[in-house]
């Protein structure tokens, strides 16, 4: 499979992984839409940072933490309730979808029949 990213035609592979290692990559996210695949690179990146200077691998893990201790604040800031609404927002959305969708389905089987 390929993907077109930054205009570039890219090959995808699938990879499975433990629960907990993807538990793990997602408290690492910067921001909600973050690929799996960007946070991968980003710690390649870091990796060979450190290899070649230490101090500027660090002060780059130093930004990333700063980062996602100021989007934890944020999201305990929230009431409990609100949290637990939206995420249960989109579920709700798909349900709704679903719902059009099957009604839709009906009347075009209520309209086109042989």
């Amino acid at each position: 499979m390929a993907i077109k990213k930054n205009g570039k035609t890219s090959k995808i592979t699938t990879m499975k992984i433990a629960l907990e290692t993807k538990e793990r990559l997602d408290h690492l996210k910067e921001f909600g839409r973050e690929s799996y695949d960007e946070i991968l690179r980003k710690m390649l990146y870091i990796l060979n940072t450190v290899r070649s200077n230490p101090e500027s691998a660090q002060g780059i893990l130093h930004s990333i933490d700063s980062k996602l201790k100021r989007k934890q604040q944020v999201y305990d800031g929230i009431p409990k309730e609100k949290q637990e609404n939206s995420m249960k927002l989109p579920q709700k959305a798909v349900q709704e979808n679903n719902e059009k969708r099957l009604s839709n389905h009906n009347l075009k089987n209520k309209f086109i029949r042989k």
